[in-house]
């Protein structure tokens, strides 16, 4: 445009062109693009995605299938040696940025869930890269019901694909509210052979694998557990690697994973992916109008501010509005809105405000460091061996076959344990010499040098 005006010397745009041009337009902003794979991009096609949803509403209006028997399923992996990343608070110079040092192991760990529509979770299926099943997994305080199975590389197979899927059988049978139940998952080779097809006609559980590349969007686990689940999990890691945890095994793996599978697979979370998937309730246009769905929890009420009376705080919270209230009244009683007195009384409020920081701080980390120690008492006071070979065992199983082996109760295993850590322990701090006995006759009366045998 600047050329057509046959200027003597024509004008250029500035490199700083554009960036003028966007604050000028109010209607423009720039913002970062987010990568997507071509497959994925490919696959959201409306036509593709209504197709699906037109299949999932034939089929539930075919078989009866209510809301409450709607389920879906799909496995995950861990490194269990990974930390997730963290927001940090530091200097704005970007030299001598904070680092966390991560324990390393990259031994790969799969887990299989299952959720349901109304918002409960089927007991995880664990799988381990290993041969043989140990002992100590089976005693570190999960639930009965979760299930440990071993491949060679940690992956799921043929084999274990149709262990999971009696596994689900199992914990789903009694729960059904009719006779069909729905599983919705992806189309993985080991959730496609004739076994685990068959097995799902003869025990009427009707199976709808998603478009490929669309689980994304589409698939209840993906859009909403797996993320935090993972997220969570590697918070539990870098708690122990803080607690001078330098390497993760499968010992420590399973109560880091219990913590975080507690704390992330609410009632919320798994009715947020299926109500942001469009499946209960079934809302198609949830998906077709958004192709990259947001699950937005929903915000905690916020606590009514009622009056403060003069007491004695113990929070932080409470020693603010305690110092409202002192300022209020010597204000009030001075009739003016500052005074010299208040400069230290403010400094005052800090230092009491830096105290209670402080001491919350050291109270969780003694906490934490109490927790862990107990735990590495507890994993050096196990019971070590095998149980059995390749396979699947739930924690119910296993622990009977240790009391098999041991000949002791698999709900003492813990007790004992703890006993021997107390008794080691007292041992330790009160050691008692024992009486000096004759060595020929065991009399305390004299020794072997004044006896008269």
């Amino acid at each position: 445009m600047l050329q057509t005006k046959k200027l003597s010397s024509p004008k250029t745009v500035g490199k700083n062109w554009v960036t003028k041009f966007v604050k000028r337009h109010l209607e423009l902003q720039s913002v970062f693009n987010r990568k997507l794979d071509y497959q994925r991009a490919e696959c959201e096609d409306p036509q593709v995605i209504g197709l699906w949803f037109k299949l999932v509403q034939d089929t539930i209006l075919q078989y009866g299938v209510p809301e409450e028997d709607i389920y879906n399923f799909d496995e995950t992996g861990f490194q269990m040696g990974v930390i997730s990343t963290s927001k940090v608070v530091t200097t704005s110079e970007r030299r001598g940025r904070p680092r966390t040092v991560q324990p390393g192991n990259r031994e790969w760990v799969t887990s299989i869930e299952a959720i349901n529509s109304k918002g409960w979770a089927i007991p995880p299926f664990v799988i381990f890269a290993g041969k043989m099943h140990q002992m100590a997994w089976y005693q570190t305080g999960l639930p009965p019901t979760w299930k440990i199975a071993i491949s060679e590389n940690g992956w799921t197979n043929d084999e274990l694909g149709f262990q999971w899927i009696q596994h689900f059988y199992q914990h789903t049978r009694h729960a059904s509210k009719s006779k069909w139940r729905l599983l919705i998952f992806d189309g993985y080779s080991s959730h496609q052979t004739a076994q685990f097809r068959q097995f799902c006609l003869d025990n009427h559980i009707l199976t709808l694998c998603m478009p490929p590349h669309s689980s994304h969007i589409l698939q209840p686990l993906d859009v909403s557990c797996f993320g935090p689940l993972k997220k969570a999990y590697g918070s539990q890691i870098e708690n122990k690697l803080r607690l001078g945890i330098n390497h993760i095994t499968k010992q420590e793996f399973l109560p880091a994973y219990l913590a975080a599978h507690t704390q992330v697979m609410t009632i919320e979370t798994i009715r947020a992916g299926f109500r942001a998937t469009g499946l209960v309730p079934l809302d198609p246009e949830r998906v077709l109008s958004n192709l990259s769905p947001i699950v937005q929890s929903t915000p905690s009420p916020k606590g009514s501010q009622s009056s403060w009376e003069a007491q004695t705080p113990h929070t932080l919270p409470n020693i603010k509005r305690q110092a409202q209230l002192i300022t209020k009244e010597y204000r009030k009683r001075r009739r003016s809105s500052a005074s010299s007195g208040d400069q230290p009384f403010q400094q005052l409020l800090k230092g009491f405000e830096t105290v209670v920081h402080e001491k919350a701080l050291l109270e969780a980390e003694v906490a934490a460091l109490r927790a862990e120690n107990q735990h590495q008492k507890q994993k050096r006071a196990r019971r070590t061996g095998f149980i059995q070979k390749g396979g699947s065992l739930s924690i119910q199983d296993g622990q009977q076959s240790i009391q098999e082996r041991v000949g002791i109760n698999p709900s003492l295993l813990e007790m004992e344990s703890r006993q021997v850590e107390i008794l080691a322990s007292n041992a330790r701090s009160t050691r008692i010499r024992a009486l000096p006995r004759c060595s020929k006759c065991g009399s305390l009366d004299h020794n072997s040098r004044t006896c008269s045998i």
